[in-house]
């Protein structure tokens, strides 16, 4: 799992946008091969 710790753009929106998009993408790309 990648984690974009140098894009300013991730830093710059809130939290709970992030966490929303991680639990999602979570769900979608890793969830089906777990």
């Amino acid at each position: 799992i990648e984690v974009e710790i140098f894009n300013q753009e991730i830093w710059d929106t809130d939290g709970s946008t992030v966490l929303a998009t991680v639990k999602e993408r979570y769900a979608e790309l890793v969830l089906p091969y777990a």
